[in-house]
């Protein structure tokens, strides 16, 4: 669904009274918990390359996405956040959240420090401005938006599926386009950054001070508005302009001000004149001749905050007291003071400030954490809890202090919403947003949209102006969160709970084959299959999906059947490979048929109500000696797990490459672990050995690529090893006699050793089971407790950072290969938590 805007700014609001709260009733909540999980909100939202980034992730169902971002204009434009609950990144809102969440931590930096949040803020201001950076790759231009609003907003899927489905267009502001607007916007978000990065990385203070001056220097000179820019490219864009651009051009020069003064006092005079000299063009209130004061600070309107921030920067400014007392006083009390009229916000029964039927969460947290920063620095005792005591409350209603007794950030405290409208939380697999029913995903931190009128909500995935979760609503209550735990304290969790727990699932859920029969006999049978990628922990795209369907012969002779693939009648057209009858099990004449969709990319969301291609598959008994019944692969087919009129098929497994997803095998049969080709030859000085490695890393995908090199291949005497591709040659080996060994090993986590014979007729002959070496229970030569489990998380976490030659990190805990010990290792870890080693027991190591 669509999330628009709304489109009457300025209501006239009557007066109505509400229970009095006592600011007192605050410590009930758990104010470093919810501060915690208003920030990891932000990492849920993450664009671009998570995996190779140096900014950890604690969400593990989170993975890359919108990897092609600005291709389509040669450049690198990955990275950002995506905007709410779609996969949009509007550089409006990024800029807009950025900037308050940059100056709640410099109000309030020693409350994010105790907390031990600030580092975790820091990485997410980090996040938003190396993307600032890479739109901004000349003084005058800027990327303002990256995607198209109805192409993205028509497609219910997840990210990491978007480039694959949606216009993923990169939109640029230059002179001939210009968006003072947004970047000015930008400007201050850069500028109020560079405030917090200063302390302990000044290098990276000053180049986002150099981006914000640009881009004011930019916006200021080539005038015009966002979204009379955005609309010549992308019609439906849902962020209007309705405030003008002169809100902008104070809010911006005075947080480079600000930011300028930080760096050297009294090198930033010449932008507070400008800020001070715009000043005067902010708009009136309707039929009033003093300075609007009905609405309050949002991504499009900064002006509220310019009445705070020009009084913090000069306090002993009377008009700009007056514009910053009259807006909180229509919030809290209304009257007539400083040429007021009389009303106020109006409230619900339960006392939430109810600004507007949309996001009046955002509304409400937006103006609390401007109320806590002007009042802390007031010295009218009157104003000063009036203003104090209004920021308490609107935050106590949101996390559970209303008629509902339920809190309004997901995954936080009691009765939170569990269906807000987020298309990566839902995880749906079909472009539909009721398919599953319930979220796949707890998105924890997310603030959602609104109540009604009457305290009550719906917590429903359709519906976008209650459940709707964004950057820019999470903004101004973290800062406010980070000030209610100076004030009230709390307990946040330790950074070893992380990941936070999320729905449980399992192989079949995330890669289904659904099955129907078109027809059946004595001579074969017509099957149809739904390759699904339903992915979700984290959603993948892949194209190197194939399935197998195990069958029991009949016949003689398995020259006496015959493959084929039919046309398929549901969405795109696409050309799979066919393979086989390729034998399984000589001793139960059981065969399998593969069927290949490699380099065709399976997501979720690839059709509507399919999360992959339909396959179909003919299988012929020349001799009409055919019995489907006792194929392994048309067993037990569930009518409960289903999919339409399609059943789900536990006994036809699912391949990346050779690594089994998902899927039954029948027992016997060849390893799992395929080592496809080890022909020894004879030469002129012995014989030569040479293959290829396709090894198995089924339990670490897909955090970890198939990775063919750096096998040792032994054999007597000599080794070698495996080359990028994965193939070997030995040469000069001795003359070996049937039952002469191969090993082939892999170092790392989960590591494969396999030992191969060679039987007389000089081929592969049979191999053991991969030896599971245990890499992940670092802490086995310390506290013997042979299990992965949190106590190696922590004791990882000791080495990051650490790099090949280091004695105690070497690249044994490397589990990635990217040279270095980091949070993608502890990924790789935390997949396998409360694995033992009696759970393999052919493991028997010191």
């Amino acid at each position: 669904m669509k999330r628009f805007f709304y489109s009457i700014m300025v209501f006239i609001l009557v007066f109505t009274t509400f229970p009095a709260i006592p600011a007192s009733a605050a410590a009930t909540f758990n104010y470093g918990e919810a501060l915690q999980k208003s920030i990891l909100f932000y990492e849920q939202q993450r664009s671009g390359f998570l995996s190779k980034s140096d900014i950890p992730t604690r969400v593990l169902w989170r993975g890359d996405a919108q990897t092609a971002d600005g291709q389509d204009v040669g450049l690198d434009l990955t990275g950002g956040w995506v905007d709410a609950g779609d996969n949009m990144k509007y550089n409006i809102t990024n800029a807009a959240a950025a900037t308050f969440l940059a100056w709640g931590a410099i109000e309030y930096r020693q409350a994010y420090e105790k907390s031990g949040q600030l580092k975790w803020l820091i990485n997410q201001l980090k996040w938003i401005n190396d993307f600032f950076i890479k739109c901004h790759p000349e003084p005058n231009v800027f990327y303002g938006q990256i995607g198209m609003t109805k192409s993205d907003h028509d497609n219910w899927i997840p990210i990491e599926s978007s480039q694959f489905v949606t216009d993923r267009k990169a939109i640029r502001l230059d002179p001939e386009n210009p968006a003072t607007d947004l970047v000015l916007e930008v400007a201050a978000a850069m500028a109020a950054s560079s405030m917090v990065f200063r302390p302990t990385d000044p290098t990276y203070a000053n180049t986002l001070l150099t981006h914000a001056e640009q881009l004011f220097a930019f916006g200021d000179k080539y005038r015009g508005t966002y979204f009379d820019t955005i609309k010549k490219i992308d019609a439906a864009t849902p962020y209007q302009s309705w405030s003008g651009i002169s809100d902008e051009l104070v809010w911006g020069p005075a947080w480079i001000y600000k930011a300028k003064e930080a760096k050297e006092t009294g090198s930033g005079s010449s932008y507070l004149a400008k800020a001070e000299a715009n000043y005067s063009g902010l708009g009136n209130e309707k039929d009033q001749k003093v300075h609007k004061y009905k609405w309050t600070h949002n991504y499009d309107d900064a002006t509220f905050g310019c009445y705070v921030l020009m009084s913090q920067l000069k306090p002993g400014n009377a008009d700009y007291k007056a514009d910053v007392e009259r807006w909180l006083n229509w919030w809290t009390i209304g009257g007539s003071e400083y040429g007021a009229d009389g009303t106020k916000v109006k409230y619900t029964p339960g006392g939430h400030a109810r600004l507007d039927e949309w996001g009046s969460f955002r509304y409400a947290a937006n103006t609390s954490l401007l109320a806590f920063i002007y009042s802390d620095k007031l010295s009218d005792t009157a104003k000063k809890a009036r203003y104090h005591d209004f920021a308490v409350e609107q935050i106590n209603y949101i996390l559970g202090q209303n008629p509902r007794n339920a809190s309004y950030i997901v995954g936080f405290g009691t009765n939170s919403p569990q269906h807000p409208h987020h298309r990566s939380a839902h995880g749906a697999w079909g472009r539909k947003d009721d398919t599953p029913s319930d979220h796949r995903h707890i998105l924890y931190g997310a603030l959602v949209g609104s109540p009604t009128s009457d305290d009550k909500f719906n917590d429903s995935i359709t519906d976008y102006v209650a459940n709707e979760v964004a950057v820019d609503y999470n903004a101004g209550i973290t800062g406010a969160l980070a000030r209610m735990y100076q004030e009230f304290g709390g307990t946040p969790m330790p950074d070893s709970s992380f990941p936070l727990p999320d729905k449980v699932h399992e192989p079949k859920d995330e890669w289904p084959v659904f099955v129907k029969t078109y027809w059946q006999g004595q001579g074969g049978m017509q099957l149809s299959f739904t390759v699904e990628n339903r992915s979700c922990w984290p959603s993948r795209p892949s194209d190197k999906l194939r399935i197998k369907y195990f069958f029991t012969l009949d016949a003689a002779d398995p020259g006496d059947i015959t493959t084929s693939l039919g046309s398929s009648t549901m969405g795109p057209k696409i050309t799979p490979k066919i393979s086989g009858p390729t034998l399984w099990d000589a001793s139960k004449k059981v065969y399998y048929v593969t069927v290949d969709l490699t380099g065709e990319m399976i997501y979720p969301g690839y059709m509507w109500s399919f999360g992959g291609p339909e396959v179909i598959l003919n299988i012929n008994s020349k001799s009409n000696n055919w019995l489907s019944s006792n194929d392994w692969s048309f067993q037990n087919w569930d009518a409960a797990y289903i999919s339409g009129d399609r059943k789900f098929a536990p006994n036809i497994p699912m391949y990346e490459v050779n690594t089994k997803l998902q899927g039954n095998e029948p027992s016997g049969g060849p390893s799992n672990t395929p080592i496809p080709s080890v022909t020894p030859t004879k030469s002129s000085t012995g014989h030569k050995v040479s293959g290829y490695i396709a090894p198995d890393f089924t339990a670490v995908q897909p955090a970890l690529s198939i990775v063919k090199s750096g096998f040792t291949v032994k054999i007597g005497g000599l080794d070698v090893k495996t080359d990028s591709a994965g193939y070997f040659e030995i040469d000069n080996v001795p003359a070996f006699p049937t039952g002469t060994s191969i090993k082939i090993i892999k170092p790392g986590f989960l590591s494969m050793e396999k030992t191969i014979t060679i039987a007389s007729d000089k081929k592969l002959s049979s191999e053991t089971s991969p030896l599971l070496m245990w890499a992940g229970d670092i802490t086995r030569n310390g506290n013997q407790d042979g299990a992965i489990n949190m106590s190696d998380i922590i004791e990882l976490a000791k080495g990051f950072g650490s790099v090949k030659g280091d004695l105690k990190y070497s690249l044994e805990y490397d589990f990635n290969q990217d040279n270095s010990v980091n949070m993608n290792d502890v990924i790789i870890i935390a997949k396998h938590f409360n694995a033992i080693s009696s759970d393999y027991p052919e493991i028997n190591q010191p």
